[in-house]
């Protein structure tokens, strides 16, 4: 499900297929969010 409660919109998905892209992408965005936060608490050291 997706939601935004600030919009009353909410989003059920039904389809594995889509659930696993979803779920790949969020994979993939925070392993990169990992690195570049990583990468910025080095330079702060």
């Amino acid at each position: 499900m997706i939601a935004d409660w600030k919009e009353k919109l909410g989003i059920i998905i039904e389809s594995e297929e889509i659930v696993k892209v979803f779920k790949q992408t969020f994979e993939l965005a925070w392993e990169a969010a990992e690195k570049y936060h990583n990468k910025i608490m080095d330079q702060q050291k």
